[in-house]
């Protein structure tokens, strides 16, 4: 698959070329592909098991509070380490990869990650020394994935073009003609967490602006973390899977335009997103009226946090 684009979406940036850049988030994908179907090759484990898996990775992300894209890597090292795994992984060995995944993850995104003794404790007992064993699966991990830790996650697209489409908002979702967004410096940060380390902060944007974001990635990340639990997401890159996430939760704000807002906030002509968007259909279709509740666009408050990453805690 070519996955070479002849325009960027994004705004032209003061710290690099967009163009280059956002080919480089493209290619990103080829260079961390997946393979759908290697339960084939680990034979215990079924796809509910990968699941339930997931589903624990949740509960212990949310008891550390740790952030959203912490639990995506960890997602992706996980389908990643058993897509090429040489030795054949048993289902008594799924609680010691999604942990590893996710302490692996932990210290690639989050400033205080808990301790390995705090993740081993979760762990059931395969050893004397869980820790110990941990450290030397961590290293097994690494080099299966030929220490590749740092993919373009479906979080990461998806708050991409969001930001995108919130520079843009007066003018494709009010329809109000003004001028074309300005070249930017770090207002515009990739990876995101709606401007986290940049010089723009939430309060400094208006308030329309700041809630429709808000409103659209917490609709739009709930997605996409359900579809995740499908072994079939993994036929999509996340690009196209954020994509055709962002496409349904628009559905909400009955825009005429639809189609080509998401055309030009993602790069990708709504062909490109048909396989995707008859997959992803079942599930927009049945949790609608959850994602559209009013009260899962509230954003939960931490004591500990800045309140400009409150939503981007899991």
């Amino acid at each position: 698959k070519n996955n070479t684009c002849k325009q960027s979406p994004l705004p032209n940036l003061t710290w690099t070329d967009n163009l280059e850049f956002f080919e480089c988030m493209r290619q990103s994908e080829i260079k961390y592909k997946k393979l759908s179907n290697y339960l084939n090759f680990h034979k215990s484990i079924e796809a509910q098991m990968r699941a339930i898996l997931i589903d624990w990775l949740i509960e212990i992300s949310h008891a550390y509070r740790l952030h959203r894209e912490t639990l995506h890597l960890s997602i992706e090292y996980l389908d990643r380490f058993l897509s090429y795994s040489k030795v054949e992984m048993r289902v008594d060995r799924l609680q010691l990869i999604g942990l590893t995944s996710l302490y692996l993850a932990a210290k690639n995104e989050e400033i205080y990650p808990p301790k390995l003794s705090d993740f081993a404790a979760h762990m059931e007992s395969y050893s004397d020394d869980n820790e110990d064993l941990m450290k030397k699966f961590e290293i097994a991990m690494l080099k299966t994935l030929e220490w590749k830790i740092s993919p373009v996650t479906s979080n990461t697209w998806l708050q991409t073009y969001i930001q995108i489409l919130t520079l843009n908002y007066k003018n494709l979702i009010l329809g109000q003609k003004v001028d074309v967004v300005e070249t930017l410096g770090t207002n515009f940060v990739t990876p995101v967490n709606l401007y986290k380390n940049s010089d723009k902060k939430l309060e400094n944007f208006e308030s329309d602006e700041m809630n429709f974001y808000i409103d659209v990635y917490l609709r739009g990340v709930t997605l996409v973390d359900l579809c995740l639990f499908d072994m079939e997401s993994i036929k999509f890159d996340y690009s196209i899977l954020s994509a055709t996430a962002l496409y349904y939760i628009l559905d909400k704000y009955k825009l005429k335009n639809r189609d080509l807002i998401v055309e030009k906030v993602t790069g990708y002509n709504l062909s490109d997103l048909n396989e995707c968007l008859k997959w992803m259909f079942v599930y927009y279709d049945v949790c609608k009226d959850l994602l559209f509740d009013r009260n899962l666009c509230k954003v939960k408050k931490f004591n500990s946090i800045d309140s400009n990453d409150w939503h981007n805690v899991q």
